[in-house]
C-alpha cells in the first residue's frame, strides 16, 4: 500500500511543505535528520509506506507494516532547550484536534500517545539538536495505525465503522496539517494556551491512581509536560509532578 504523490497533493491543496515519499525505509526520522544535512528547505516532511527500523519513545521498536502511516515533520524552530517537550505536547495537541475534524474520537495518553477507547492508536518520537541552548532543529516522528495489523492493544482507523477517512494519503494530509497548524498555535499563543489544549485532549485527566499506597487523582501537566497528581491521604492533599519517564500509566490489557 504505496502512498500516491498526487493524491496526496490533492489532499495537502496549499499547504508549505515539501513532502518526500519513499516505499521503504530504515526509519523516517533518520532520512529527515539527512535530509537537514543536506541542506534542505524547511518544513519538509518525510513519508515511508514501511520503516525497517522504526523506533518509538524510549528506544522501544515500532511496529512499521504495510497499512500504517510512518511519517517525519522536520522543522528549525529555535526554541530554548528546557522547552524542547513543547513540541511533543503540540504535535499531539495538533494531530488530535485535527482527527476530530473527522468525527474520529481520539484523546492522548500521556505524555505522546494516541488513543481510542483506550487502545493505542500511535505515537510521537521527537528528536531535537541543539546549539548554545537552543534547539536549532528538531524531526517529529509521528506513526498511526491506518489499515495495518495492531497487537492486542492497538487498534487502526480502518476499524472504525464511523471513520471518514478514505485513504492513507487523506490521513497523511490530515496529520501534517494539524501538526503545523498546532505549532503555529504554540508559537503565537504560548504555553499556558497549549497546555489548557492539551489537558483537554488528555484521556488520564480525572483519572485515580495508587502511588507507594496513597491515592491520586491526575490533574494534568505542567510547563515541562510532567504529570501533575493530587496525592490525598486522611490527613492533607499534596500535588506532585511525575517527570516524563519516571512513571508509566500502562495500558488496559
Amino acid at each position: 500500500m504505496n502512498l500516491n504523490q498526487q493524491q496526496l497533493k490533492s489532499f495537502l491543496h496549499s499547504s508549505p511543505v515539501t513532502v518526500h515519499l519513499y516505499d521503504i525505509l530504515e526509519s523516517t526520522n533518520q532520512t529527515a535528520w539527512e535530509l537537514l544535512e543536506k541542506g534542505k528547505k524547511t518544513p519538509f516532511v518525510v513519508i515511508a509506506s514501511q520503516q525497517t527500523a522504526g523506533r518509538g519513545q524510549w528506544g522501544r521498536k515500532w511496529e512499521s507494516l504495510q497499512g500504517g502511516l510512518y511519517l517525519s515533520l522536520a522543522l528549525k524552530p529555535n526554541l530554548a532547550v528546557a522547552d524542547a517537550f513543547h513540541l511533543t505536547l503540540c504535535s499531539g495537541v495538533g494531530l488530535v484536534q485535527s482527527l476530530e475534524k473527522y468525527n474520529i474520537s481520539v484523546k492522548l495518553k500521556w505524555p505522546n500517545d494516541l488513543v481510542i477507547e483506550k487502545r493505542k492508536l500511535g505515537g510521537i518520537k521527537t528528536e531535537t539538536k541543539v546549539y548554545k541552548d537552543q534547539i536549532t532543529q528538531v524531526v517529529i516522528g509521528v506513526g498511526i495505525n491506518w489499515a495495518n495489523t495492531v497487537p492486542e492493544i492497538g487498534i487502526n482507523l480502518h476499524s472504525l465503522k464511523d471513520c471518514s477517512i478514505v485513504s492513507l494519503e487523506q490521513l497523511a494530509a490530515i496529520a501534517i496539517d494539524g501538526l503545523l497548524s498546532s505549532y503555529d498555535f504554540y508559537l503565537s499563543q504560548g504555553i499556558e494556551e497549549l497546555i489548557l489544549a492539551y489537558n483537554q485532549c488528555l484521556q488520564n485527566f480525572g483519572q485515580t491512581i495508587t502511588l507507594d499506597g496513597c491515592h491520586g487523582v491526575i490533574i494534568g501537566i505542567n510547563h515541562q509536560g510532567a504529570l501533575k497528581v493530587c496525592l490525598q491521604s486522611p490527613s492533607a492533599s499534596t500535588e506532585i509532578c511525575f517527570p516524563v519517564g519516571t512513571i508509566s500509566l500502562g495500558y488496559d490489557s
